[in-house]
């Protein structure tokens, strides 16, 4: 499982919310979590795709 934030504050935001903790429960069922913050230093995309306003992005790890 992979996923990004803008901020820490915005994945801590998150987490503190319990609507999307039935969709986290579900994707434990099949996967294991392995927390881990990392920086993003660069991201692609399509070149009709508008870039990132944010360089910095905060990303938890999910290991399968």
């Amino acid at each position: 499982m992979y996923a990004q934030w803008r901020s820490i504050d915005d994945y801590q935001a998150m987490r503190r919310d319990p609507a999307p903790l039935p969709f986290f429960q579900e994707a434990l069922t099949i996967s294991k979590f392995e927390p881990g913050m990392y920086e993003v230093a660069r991201t692609f995309a399509p070149v009709h795709e508008a870039p990132l306003k944010r360089t910095r992005w905060w990303v938890p790890s999910v290991k399968f």
